[in-house]
């Protein structure tokens, strides 16, 4: 019930209000560090390609911030703000419940990219409050008046629209100055078979045909988005040959699954020291083998299904 002390009502309003655009903004800029899990998401559920989910990611992030600058300013609140804030969160509530119904309550919905991990169903609950608390505003209806208000839209638009691009911007070209290491060399699958592990079978397998193989980190968070990458190939190209070799503390392996999604790729654990002998120095490594013989190395930056098409087709 709204307080009859003018001055008690503003200091209500504006507590709330900022509360409010504080968590769009925090939303918004802890999703750009790293952005790919974010950008992987719209590829994942369909609604985006490998070349469009980084726009689209970057767009939505400044829509985010945008919302929650207007919010801190208390700019127009009954005339937009309020309105495309609960409109957000309804679209991303709808999503999280489609989320739910594809793959279950599990893994980070990626609200708060990589920093603060909710479940999608603890995330619709969060949506609620946030809605809550827009209601509220709305039922207070305290309107603050802007001058030069054609200036604050076009100032809070540039500003949220371009910031995104400018702190995190979407390098399509990065990955081909990588260095991606030697190939044209036969890769010493024998070494998958130790006195720890017996691979044998797998080892035949690679040894014939055209391949993908990822020597992935339970532990390494480039290896969970290279991970969910390849998850999302696998699913978009069952025919592909894709495998994951994975090393790192089993603890962690659970965790692991949820993020990448990746369990229903063929992979094996292979926590042995001649995981280092196979991958090189770092992880992840994504290569691309023909009978044996690795013909190319790529990075996990800006990787599409493209790229791989002419290693994976006869």
């Amino acid at each position: 019930m709204q307080n009859n002390n003018p001055i008690i009502n503003r200091i209500i309003y504006f507590t709330l209000s900022s509360l409010l655009g504080a968590v769009f903004i925090f939303s918004g800029y802890i999703k750009l560090y790293p952005i790919e899990a974010f950008e992987l998401n719209f590829i994942d559920v369909g609604i985006a390609n490998w070349f469009t989910a980084p726009i689209i990611a970057r767009l939505l992030i400044g829509l985010e911030i945008g919302l929650g600058l207007l919010l801190l300013l208390q700019f127009q609140h009954r005339k937009f703000t309020l309105k495309a804030v609960t409109g957000l969160l309804v679209f991303f509530t709808l999503y999280l419940i489609f989320a739910i119904i594809k793959d279950g309550n599990s893994g980070n919905c990626g609200c708060f990219g990589t920093y603060l991990e909710m479940t999608p169903l603890q995330s619709i609950a969060k949506n609620v409050v946030m809605i809550g608390f827009a209601m509220l505003l709305w039922y207070m209806n305290i309107n603050v008046k802007w001058r030069y208000t054609l200036a604050v839209w076009i100032a809070s638009v540039s500003i949220s629209a371009a910031l995104p691009f400018i702190l995190n911007p979407p390098d399509f070209y990065m990955a081909q100055y990588v260095t991606e290491g030697k190939a044209g060399y036969t890769l010493p699958l024998t070494l998958l078979t130790d006195k720890d592990f017996n691979n044998d079978s797998l080892i035949s397998k690679l040894k014939k045909g055209k391949h993908i193989v990822a020597f992935l980190s339970a532990t390494c968070p480039h290896c969970k988005i290279a991970g969910l990458k390849l998850h999302i190939m696998h699913n978009q190209h069952p025919t592909w040959n894709i495998q994951f070799i994975v090393a790192g503390n089993k603890n962690y392996l659970s965790q692991f699954w949820e993020e990448t999604k990746g369990e229903d790729v063929p992979h094996i654990y292979f926590p042995s020291d001649n995981f280092v002998k196979l991958s090189g120095p770092e992880v992840p490594v994504i290569m691309a083998i023909d009978n044996g013989v690795v013909k190319k190395k790529f990075s996990h930056i800006n990787l599409k299904d493209t790229d791989l098409l002419p290693y994976v087709t006869p």
